[in-house]
């Protein structure tokens, strides 16, 4: 297990920040390279992240969809101050390790895997324009250890 830990020391890097892919990744080394069981790998991850201050974004966006979904209206609309406060949300659960145009773009990212929109704003011309301008998360390959 001591061996695993390393691992996810080194797979995290000096980033701190382990993302969604690389998580999977750990876990498959958890379960296939260390043969610990899928619930045991996964609580090495979790573990490692609690002692040695390590941001999840699993659990980041745990956290910022729960949010979300309490600021939403009942059609699933949320508006463009209740995004800005989730992207802060989001910064801040992840420890500052990211800017905020990538704090909004992984929760716009967020939103739309979770069925939520944003809602319309202007006083005559309402339109979406300030949600399409943010832009989509880059997506990150998972890199080999």
């Amino acid at each position: 297990m001591a061996s695993f830990r390393d691992q996810i020391h080194a797979y995290a890097g000096t980033g701190g920040f382990v993302t969604r892919a690389q998580e999977r990744a750990l876990l498959r080394i958890g379960t296939s390279g260390y043969g610990l069981g899928y619930e045991d790998a996964r609580g090495a991850v979790f573990d490692a992240a609690a002692a040695d201050s390590l941001v999840l974004e699993s659990a980041v966006e745990d956290t910022v969809a729960d949010y979300l979904h309490s600021r939403a209206d009942r059609s699933g609309r949320i508006s463009r101050a209740g995004f800005r406060s989730a992207t802060e949300l989001y910064r801040s659960r992840a420890r500052g390790l990211l800017g905020p145009e990538q704090a909004a773009s992984r929760v716009k990212d967020l939103m739309i895997r979770r069925g939520l929109s944003a809602s319309p704003t202007g006083l005559v011309f309402r339109n979406r324009r300030w949600f399409n301008r943010v832009p989509p998360p880059a997506q990150e390959a998972a890199e080999a250890p």
